[in-house]
């Protein structure tokens, strides 16, 4: 009769390191989807995290993938944020009105 293998502690943990670490990089990945589906439709950086939240996403992952971005994409995010602030101000003002 053969005794099952025992494997050492230390390789168990690593196993587990490295299945961490996948899950933590594919979480990455969706979060980094779903900003680009809100950038997508125009939304800022709160209306995101706030939509996300509504998807289970903790805010603060949101905002810590959003800031790496930023990091990683410094002239889009400036053209990006631009826009937001035209489109908050065109949202934001009262319509025009002829005078009779």
């Amino acid at each position: 009769m053969a005794w099952p293998s025992v494997t050492s502690p230390e390789s168990n943990f690593a196993t587990l390191d490295q299945a961490h670490k996948a899950l933590t990089l594919q979480l990455i990945q969706q979060v980094h989807y779903w900003i680009e589906c809100c950038l997508l439709r125009g939304l800022d950086q709160a209306e995101t995290t706030c939509a996300l939240q509504q998807l289970g996403l903790q805010p603060c992952l949101t905002r810590i993938v959003w800031n790496q971005l930023e990091l990683q994409n410094p002239q889009f995010f400036s053209v990006y944020s631009k826009g937001s602030v035209v489109k908050d101000t065109l949202c934001n003002s009262t319509p025009y009105s002829h005078a009779d």
